[in-house]
């Protein structure tokens, strides 16, 4: 099992102590099903929680309630506070935190930049380096993706979109 952050803490929602958070998974409804455990990273500790509600607020956020905090004053001190889950990785899936910063090379080595973010539109996330836009479809756009060595590998097809 592996500790991946699953979203990010950015404000709380009335006054109950629900939290706002931004996704960064692709399966949020899998990832905060009510009674899964998340860990919440603060600046010194890493407290375990049940979540006991979630929403979808929009498509890049969610409300969720999670047992222990049931006012606003005590869900402020999580605001900024990353969300994390141990998951199984099954082969070829990856967090978006696999991927941010991840050098982006050719097939010849060729450097092209860093992977700044990652936006998902329309089912598809696209791989923000420099100012391009790189789908990441494996086998079409993306050759490999090493996680050790933080480097991502795009095909010809991928070069060619970024003329």
């Amino acid at each position: 099992m592996e500790e991946k952050i699953i979203g990010k803490i950015v404000n709380t929602f009335q006054l109950k102590g629900a939290l706002k958070v931004t996704i960064s998974t692709e399966r949020p409804e899998e990832r905060f099903k009510v009674g899964k455990k998340i860990f919440i990273k603060t600046e010194d500790e890493k407290i375990e929680h049940t979540i006991v509600s979630f929403r979808m607020s929009n498509p890049k956020v969610a409300i969720i309630k999670i047992d222990g905090i049931d006012d606003i004053n005590k869900a402020e001190k999580y605001i900024d506070c990353d969300v994390v889950q141990e998951v199984n990785e099954e082969e070829n899936s990856f967090f978006y935190d696999d991927l941010l910063s991840c050098e982006v090379i050719t097939a010849d080595k060729r450097v092209i930049g860093k992977v700044n973010k990652i936006i998902r539109m329309r089912n598809i996330d696209y791989l923000l380096v420099d100012n391009f836009y790189i789908p990441f479809q494996l086998d079409i756009f993306i050759s490999s993706v090493d996680k050790e060595k933080k480097q991502i590998e795009i095909t010809e097809l991928a070069e060619e979109t970024m003329k």
